[in-house]
């Protein structure tokens, strides 16, 4: 019983770990934005009191809504378009054929009959009839033309709502509850609110997009790279919200903000996972993979493991046909072996050598290479430990990522502005002078 306990418990947490580092997936991402938020909109409520409070909780859930979804669902709406109005299929990846398989002209050939093929074609057939009396080349050619108009007018409308957009309904948000809180204590002959009350911003440009150069590059990496379709957007976004900016102090805390938590949001975590594996000598490998071993029959991981030598191996020469399948297949989060979703040959190569230093390393931890003999249950053993220590630097790197996203980058942020002004306020509705104050004697 206790072994099949365990043994649940790694499928589990192997499960958990697929799902979060899955790129179809925000929940990682998620993990990080919550906590962020919250933290965020906490030392505003330390610093500048409700009014504070409120626009930062506003500001961070709303642009953190547009910047999770806001681009695949531009994109979805230009596909409904495309497919209805156009009547062009659309359900496919963006792909380049010189760097792996050609997933736009191979599913539209498979469509009009002129092409034979095992992989995955289900969920496709729907676009027959929009292909069948059309040139092969001119809807292959159209295709990727709608995709690229698509794709790089959802990053362009994406940057728009999140750098103008949001920061000028959160401003008018804030000076709505300004008016109110003014009028109430004009009427009860309080002290009026006219050191509160929000400077009226001399900038109010519109926004430039200026993309057009990178129509390809821009096409290719939203259609397969989640984390580019969070970064695409940062550059533009920070720069809207300095222009948006009510004054020189909050473009600048801006800034800092939003320039530090490209890191934190994109790259903390790996960085850190990947330091404590290499300080603990743990490989790297896909925790739906490291189960399929786990799950594998012992002969032929014992095969495998016989054929681990200095020379690399691939997959496929490591394992049957339908192990590797499945290994691609995990590995790509259900990429591979899809006849309409694009995978690069360097992507492969990744898995191949993933998956050779992964087994090369249980091989040594487990004294096989000294001549002991195969000892699948020591195998799976050390396959969990390795799958435990993995998920723990996974969870170690989204802690450090949400310390420097909630806490870190703000304190940071509003430190800075107080050496600058001598003054710790909210800087969207404090008046400067740019005369320096001595924050202890105000």
């Amino acid at each position: 019983m206790p072994i099949s306990i365990n043994s649940d418990f790694s499928s589990l947490l192997s499960r958990a770990v697929y799902h979060i580092e899955n790129p179809n997936y925000q929940t990682g991402t998620m993990l990080e934005e919550i906590p962020a938020d919250v933290g965020r909109a906490y030392h505003g409520y330390k610093r500048g009191g409700i009014i504070e409070g409120a626009e930062k909780f506003r500001k961070e859930t709303m642009a953190a809504a547009v910047w999770l979804f806001g681009i695949p669902a531009f994109n979805k709406i230009g596909t409904l378009i495309c497919e209805n109005l156009l009547h062009l299929p659309m359900d496919m990846d963006f792909s380049d054929a010189a760097k792996g398989n050609d997933a736009i002209g191979d599913t539209i050939r498979y469509l009009k009959g002129e092409l034979k093929s095992n992989l995955d074609c289900s969920g496709i057939k729907k676009y027959a009839p929009m292909v069948l009396n059309k040139d092969t080349d001119e809807v292959i050619k159209n295709v990727k033309l709608a995709k690229n108009i698509t794709s790089n007018l959802a990053v362009v409308l994406n940057c728009i709502a999140m750098g103008v957009i949001i920061p000028k309904i959160n401003q008018a948000l804030t000076r709505k509850k300004l008016k109110e809180l003014d009028d109430k204590k004009a009427q009860t002959e309080q002290k009026s609110f006219d050191d509160f009350t929000k400077k009226t911003s001399k900038n109010n440009p519109s926004f430039k997009g200026g993309f057009g150069d990178f129509i390809g590059n821009i096409t290719y990496l939203t259609e397969n790279s989640n984390k580019f379709r969070l970064i695409i957007t940062d550059v533009p976004m920070i720069i809207g919200r300095m222009i948006t900016s009510r004054n020189k102090y909050e473009a600048f805390e801006n800034m800092i903000i939003d320039a530090g938590s490209i890191y934190f949001y994109n790259f903390c975590a790996q960085h850190l996972q990947k330091g404590l594996r290499n300080l603990a000598q743990v490989p790297a490998i896909n925790p739906m993979v490291a189960q399929t071993f786990i799950n594998t029959d012992k002969d032929l991981v014992k095969s495998a493991m016989d054929n681990i030598k200095d020379t690399p191996l691939s997959v496929e020469e490591l394992f049957n046909k339908d192990i590797a399948n499945n290994i691609y297949s995990l590995s790509t989060f259900g990429k591979y072996g899809k006849i309409n979703r694009f995978v690069s040959n360097d992507a492969i190569k990744n898995i191949d050598s993933e998956v050779f230093k992964y087994l090369k390393t249980l091989r040594s931890k487990m004294g096989y290479e000294q001549g002991k003999e195969f000892n699948f249950d020591l195998f799976v053993k050390e396959a969990k430990k390795y799958n435990a220590k993995n998920a723990l630097f996974l969870a170690l790197g989204l802690a450090a990522a949400v310390w420097g996203l909630a806490s870190f980058i703000p304190k940071l942020a509003f430190r800075i502005t107080t050496l600058l002004t001598g003054r710790n306020e909210f800087t969207g509705i404090a008046k400067y002078d740019d005369k320096k104050k001595d924050v202890n004697n105000s």
